[in-house]
């Protein structure tokens, strides 16, 4: 150690601001072998008295520091060694003061602040990482507050990784890559300056990894291995024995953690393909049933294999659908959803789609158009629903071939069994009474939409916003309604309109504009132009005079300011929404529905917050309704193929009227459901123990499902446990169909009962504030 340097460190010791009940700055320095003996006199510090100790003036220094000078700082320089306690005269002053050395491994213990003498020889292990400053800064910026030998050593492996905090689990992570890409840079670091048989020695204590000679390769294997056996219910092969770990909580959550890490996603994906293939984990799993292994995660081929299974059932003629459907939304939550969102949505949907048609099956027959009708906005739009969404997922997915058995299968059920069979009785209810009586008595005629619907509002000077759209039928507007329910402080109500035959392209939305006169046939060409909004505005004038009619499109990137320019002193305004456009340009047409869908959700928005708008109406264009593919009588085919408009199907002769009114009331505010621990303990004695849970109220449109992320945590807020994630969406009305139980896994770490640790409660959805609730717990092992 230079002059220069020893000057620096002293300076800084002597004339930093004082500690405690001391006024002053006192150092202690002993250096044994003399090295700086003739050049003490050479020091000097500001405020500072500098004594050379001797076995003669012991006593005089005690006097002078505790009689006769209160005030100075001292620094007294013993050029021998330090002597024993019971021989040290100084040493009641010695523990209120510092000590400083110029010997190597006890400048780095006074440096990091190192007390326990028994780090020495770690420090002494890894004296070359300490000769250079840049990492030795790296290692004080970890701001590390109690050191051990595993810390210290830890720390050390960290800097020479350029992590930015000191991570045990980081480092096998940057091991475990580097070693799949060929590198080996953070070994030989370690090995050029630390000890590489410490840190197997970390990871053999901290994994229970039992080979005595290192192997990186058995090492991983091991380590995916014993987290796909903790999950697996069922014997394994005894040939793999060798690769299972005991210390299985440390392993499943590491490699909990690893999977889900953004920063590893190719990592992990590598390994788990090349770790399925090497432990032959399909051939395990053919031989058993999917209930032994429903519950595993660690290998990407788990889900494929899951999702293979169900669609084979289907094409098997099992009818279990319940149970599927089950294990399917069991999988939400698999590490490896974000491989398999789509999939899985699409099979959960397709499933839904053919329970809800086995038990509609027999609904089918209808006596009356009302019965037809009812059935259709009560019942059959449930399954036109789910074979949207199924094609919507389906769209999104890569490999279609999965699904593309299931696809066949749905679109001959939706055709054969669906359709045909509603189209058969709606044939036969309005056969011999021709278009234009085909009259149901449970809903008006949209003809009289604007008597019903918007003329009192007119009579009463009342503002109102009508929304047109030609993607809104009845399936799609009861989406949208309850997307609004979940979003909006409002009352909101769907209704149902009898469309008119046949709706038409030049007639278009005049039967919702004013009390207007539409005829057909003979008279066509005298029928009233609204196929534009030049002409739909005009139609509005002739009967209120402070109205307007608007695209969407003229408004979708409208501020504040511009809402209140266009809309003020309007009383009527019509917004019409073309969804058209983005079914033809969409990437699907399904996408191009949901698409829609946000569309008409943020006119809601931008109306009720830059303008404050209380009463919206939103409705289907006569011409444009939108419906899957269908045996339709009146088809003008849209350029999707997929999806026909302007029809008189059953779908397009129920037509939608929303009604929305906004309020302000928390009342009508949705609310995440909530969930309850139900379990008696606060105390947890294992380091895996099973909790029981509540979800208190089933789903409904007020009561949202809940993304919830549970974990437990100590006093600092460091994570001690596994992280639970569950999706709380159960819409059972009964008690007992809510409940449900989580497994904790404790890490392997020191837990003092006396110490109050928390299960913590979080809300996966939000950005802020993720937190919901926090329960005390006592851990006593």
């Amino acid at each position: 150690m230079s002059k220069m340097n020893i000057e620096e460190i002293l300076k800084e010791r002597l004339c930093k601001e004082a500690n405690g009940t001391s006024k002053r700055n006192i150092v202690f320095w002993y250096d044994t072998e003399k090295e700086f003996e003739n050049e003490i006199a050479n020091l000097a510090f500001e405020g500072t008295k500098i004594i050379t100790l001797s076995t003669n003036n012991t006593f005089s220094v005690k006097y002078d520091i505790e009689v006769m000078d209160l005030d100075s700082n001292y620094l007294l320089y013993a050029p021998f060694e330090k002597p024993k306690d019971r021989e040290n005269w100084l040493l009641d002053i010695q523990k209120y003061s510092e000590e400083f050395s110029t010997d190597r491994a006890t400048y780095i213990m006074q440096r990091l602040g190192i007390t326990d003498v028994a780090l020495r020889e770690v420090i002494e292990r890894n004296i070359k990482f300490f000769e250079n400053e840049k990492r030795f800064k790296k290692l004080e910026a970890f701001n590390l507050t109690r050191y051990d030998t595993r810390s210290l050593e830890i720390a050390i492996i960290s800097a020479l990784a350029k992590l930015k905090i000191a991570d045990f689990d980081e480092l096998i992570k940057v091991l475990l890559k580097e070693y799949l890409e060929g590198k080996d840079d953070l070994i030989k670091n370690i090995i050029k300056y630390s000890s590489v048989d410490s840190f197997y020695t970390h990871i053999k204590q901290r994994f229970g990894y039992k080979e005595e000679i290192f192997k990186i390769d058995e090492f991983a294997t091991t380590l995916f291995y014993t987290a796909f056996s903790y999950k697996y219910e069922g014997k394994l092969p005894s040939k793999l024995d060798r690769f299972k770990s005991p210390r299985i909580n440390e392993i499943v959550i590491f490699i909990s953690e690893f999977l889900k890490d953004k920063n590893y996603k190719q990592v992990v994906e590598k390994y788990s393909r090349k770790f399925e293939k090497v432990l032959k984990i399909r051939a395990i799993i053919d031989e058993v049933s999917t209930d032994n292994f429903v519950k595993c995660e660690t290998f990407k081929l788990i889900d494929e294999i899951i999702i293979e299974r169900i669609i084979e059932s289907v094409l098997g003629g099992n009818r279990e659908f319940n149970a599927r459907i089950r294990i399917a939304k069991a999988r939400r939550t698999s590490l490896w959803i974000n491989s398999f969102k789509n999939e899985y949505e699409a099979v959960i949907n397709g499933l839904e789609f053919l329970r809800k048609l086995d038990y509609l099956s027999e609904a089918l027959n209808a006596e009356s158009l009302n019965d037809l009708y009812s059935m259709y906005t009560n019942e059959f739009i449930q399954l036109d629903y789910h074979y949207r969404k199924f094609y919507y997922y389906y769209d999104k997915v890569n490999n279609k071939d999965v699904l593309s058995k299931l696809k066949k299968i749905l679109e001959n059920k939706y055709v054969k069994d669906y359709l045909e069979p509603t189209s058969i009785q709606w044939s036969r209810l309005i056969e011999n009474r021709g278009l234009s009586s085909l009259d149901c008595t449970l809903y008006k005629k949209q003809s009289d939409f604007y008597n019903h619907f918007v003329s009192d509002y007119v009579k009463k000077d009342e503002r109102i916003f009508v929304i047109v759209s030609d993607i809104m039928n009845y399936e799609v507007a009861s989406e949208l309604r309850a997307e609004l329910l979940k979003e909006r402080r409002a009352e909101i109500t769907l209704k149902a309109m009898q469309g008119i035959i046949p709706p038409h392209t030049k007639t278009g939305v005049a039967p919702l504009l004013a009390d207007t006169v539409i005829t057909y046939g003979k008279n066509e060409g005298n029928a009233i132009d609204s196929s534009s909004t030049k002409y739909r505005k005009k139609i509005l004038l002739e009967t209120n005079t402070k109205s307007l009619v608007i695209s969407y499109d003229d408004i979708k990137n409208m501020k504040s300011s511009g809402y209140k320019a266009v809309f003020t002193g309007e009383k009527l305004i019509y917004i019409h929404h073309n969804a058209s456009d983005k079914i033809v340009y969409a990437k699907s047409p399904f996408e191009g529905v949901e698409i829609a869908i946000r569309e008409i959700k943020d006119i809601v928005r931008s109306l009720v917050n830059h303008i404050s708008v209380a009463k919206i109406i939103i409705t289907a264009d006569p011409f444009g309704v939108v419906v899957p593919r269908a045996v339709t009588s009146y088809r003008d085919q849209d350029e999707k193929e997929d999806l026909m408009h302007g029809d008189a199907s059953l779908q397009e002769m129920v037509i939608p009227v929303i009604e929305y009114f906004d309020k302000r009331s928390n009342s009508f505010k949705a609310k995440k459901v909530e969930v309850e621990l139900t379990s008696i303990t606060r105390k947890l004695t294992n380091k895996i123990s099973s909790l029981e849970f509540f979800q208190t109220k089933s789903i409904s449109v007020k009561i949202l499902p809940l993304n919830l992320l549970m974990y437990f945590v100590d006093a600092e807020g460091k994570i001690v446990s596994n992280e639970v994630m569950i999706i709380i969406d159960n819409s059972s009305s009964i008690p007992k169909d809510r409940s449900f139980k989580k497994k904790f896994l404790l890490k392997d770490l020191r837990y003092k009962k006396e110490e109050i640790y928390y299960l913590v409660f979080e809300d996966e959805d939000r950005k802020i504030n993720r937190i919901v609730k926090k329960i005390p717990f006592c851990i006593d092992l």
